[in-house]
């Protein structure tokens, strides 16, 4: 059950066609994937028939929505980031007197 992300990847960028071409980019894409699985688990326990098989796959979803909490403080940091280098290109500069 490792490769459950393998066949979820959605390459589509968040912006524009074709793969993904920024860091942004392929977190988001990470980002989705982590969210379609986790709905796939979701259905697995809610379906499931034994208590073992929901424990085992309620493991699952909280170890891939760790993994998601991860991506998203990527995404975060990263966008802070870029608003941090945008705010000072675009501050007023002071004039020296």
């Amino acid at each position: 059950m490792s490769d459950e992300k393998a066949e979820y990847i959605d390459e589509t960028p968040v912006k524009g066609k074709g793969k993904p071409s920024t860091l942004l980019d392929m977190l988001q894409v990470e980002l989705r994937s982590r969210m379609t699985i986790a709905l796939d688990f979701k259905e697995k326990i809610d379906t499931a028939k034994t208590d073992v098989k929901k424990k085992y796959f309620r493991k699952k979803l909280l170890k891939n929505n760790l993994d998601a909490a991860k991506i998203l403080t990527a995404i975060e940091n990263i966008t802070q980031q870029k608003a941090q280098v945008f705010e000072n290109e675009h501050a007023p500069k002071e004039k020296a007197d």
